[in-house]
């Protein structure tokens, strides 16, 4: 909607609505804040603009200096030509360099003015995404958690501290981490490329190529999501884990193959140098090898496999854990006094604000009577939650007729 001259009143009601304001009159009103309100963006031609209630997204017209300012929403503000004042308000918000004239060099970390070389100098203030040209630029984050995007061209990003997140879409791409520190974060690639080692400092990687793609890790424990396609994922060095989190069905995977393996429901992958496997959001088959391995079914009623040696099966949610037989996730070869089931960021007091650990087990012809309570029966492990008598959990043992409380991480 383009009012034309005059103070204009522009209302978009539903849908990602677009607003031209170049009056320092107008005024644009959305009143929807759901999401059925779509993705709102102004293009504002005004020397300063700040964006109304329920309104995304900002661009600046102008090709002189010009301010604009965000909301308490996740903004995204495309820079102008001139100089500018991009102002994210609160939120988690992001500037876009997408139509600058040439390259840009901008950081997080600058206070006031910096001149980004390709787009005007221009001062950021609560921002904490950057998204890059069409050419060459150089992305700094600061001590936070950093989104870097150089879109188009060959980037260098730099995220600092905190646990940054990077996007590579060409070969040329170059990531920066260069504080090996607890304090450097956790940092994730994402990759669109066919093939991507994660550089120094980079904990995780995931490919996000519908086709065949490669991910070569590091001399850390890194985490590799697979992708939609047929991808080799190579740990390298440190202790690794592949995760199927982004699988579109349920997949069947195994450590102790050697070369491709058709998972199902995410391509046909081969694993090297990987020594944990997490599943899928469905009922995944997971099996480990010879050494020792973690194995994190994810959500559904996943059958879990280690392996030899001396393997921890994890359960993070009691979303991932069903109660009856039938649909409970299975462990085929648990070896007591050898592999351990990790339940220690499960909470087993779910009443309480604080994250409780389990606390006993129970005689098993007896009853539940509180939560942090454990139970096995029958080959099942029993656990409950909260204070009535019934299980909020169960994990069934093939072949296991003792378990004790020392098998358990609590």
């Amino acid at each position: 909607m383009s009012g034309g001259l005059g103070a204009d009143t522009l209302v978009g009601g539903d849908g990602s609505d677009s607003y031209t304001v170049d009056n320092a009159g107008d005024v644009v009103t959305e009143t929807n804040a759901a999401s059925t309100g779509g993705i709102d963006t102004v293009y504002s031609s005004l020397n300063a603009y700040t964006l109304t209630a329920n309104v995304e997204n900002g661009q600046l017209l102008s090709s002189g200096a010009a301010n604009m300012t965000g909301n308490s929403l996740n903004n995204l503000l495309y820079a102008g030509a001139g100089d500018n004042v991009l102002d994210g308000g609160l939120g988690v918000d992001t500037v876009s360099y997408l139509y600058a004239a040439s390259a840009v060099t901008v950081s997080l970390a600058v206070a006031g003015s910096q001149n980004t070389l390709g787009s005007g100098s221009d001062t950021l203030i609560g921002i904490e995404k950057l998204n890059g040209s069409n050419y060459n630029d150089t992305l700094t984050g600061n001590a936070g958690a950093n989104d870097l995007n150089g879109s188009g061209g060959a980037d260098t990003m730099a995220g600092g501290n905190g646990s940054d997140y990077y996007y590579v879409d060409n070969a040329s791409d170059v990531v920066t981490e260069t504080n090996a520190a607890s304090t450097g974060g956790i940092d994730t690639v994402f990759s669109y490329l066919n093939a991507y080692t994660l550089t120094a400092n980079v904990e995780n990687g995931r490919t996000l190529s519908a086709g065949a793609a490669n991910m070569t890790g590091n001399s850390l424990d890194n985490l590799l999501y697979a992708g939609a396609g047929d991808n080799v994922l190579d740990g390298g060095l440190g202790v690794d884990t592949v995760s199927y989190l982004y699988a579109a069905s349920a997949v069947t995977v195994s450590l102790a193959a050697a070369g491709s393996q058709n998972t199902l429901g995410s391509g046909s992958d081969t694993l090297i140098g990987i020594e944990n496997l997490t599943g899928s959001n469905y009922n995944d088959t997971l099996t480990g090898d010879a050494g020792a391995n973690i194995l994190l079914g994810g959500s559904g009623f996943d059958t879990l496999t280690g392996g030899g040696g001396n393997n921890i099966f994890d359960f993070n949610a009691l979303s991932e854990m069903g109660t009856l037989s039938g649909a409970t996730d299975v462990i085929t070869d648990f070896v007591s006094g050898q592999d351990k089931i990790d339940l220690s960021t499960l909470d087993a007091n779910t009443a309480t604000v604080a994250n409780n650990a389990f606390s006993s087990f129970i005689d098993n012809t007896a009853s539940f009577t509180a939560a942090g309570q454990l139970m096995f029966l029958d080959g099942v492990l029993y656990g409950n939650t909260n204070n009535d008598s019934s299980a909020e959990f169960a994990i069934q043992l093939t072949g296991v007729t003792t378990l004790a409380i020392s098998d358990i991480i609590l």
